[in-house]
């Protein structure tokens, strides 16, 4: 037997900006801040969720403070 999941969303509020479709293609966007996601991404991650693969190569914008941190960290961590 597979067992199946399956994911249910409230509707979605026509007069938020924020859900509207930002480019051609009809797909949905969604404003959140990193300490809304950070905690659910985290725990995906740590245990091994396959689901987090589907979406390795999708492109995110985040500020560029944000980025620079990012990549300062990274540098400190490959130097210990």
């Amino acid at each position: 037997m597979i067992n199946r999941i399956r994911l249910y969303s409230e509707p979605q509020d026509e007069s938020d900006p924020s859900t509207q479709p930002t480019n051609g293609s009809g797909e949905h966007r969604v404003s959140v801040t990193l300490g809304e996601i950070l905690p659910a991404l985290r725990d995906a991650i740590l245990s091994s969720k396959a689901w987090v693969h589907d979406f390795a190569d999708d492109r995110l914008e985040i500020p560029k403070d944000l980025y620079d941190v990012l990549k300062a960290y990274e540098q400190i961590r490959k130097a210990a």
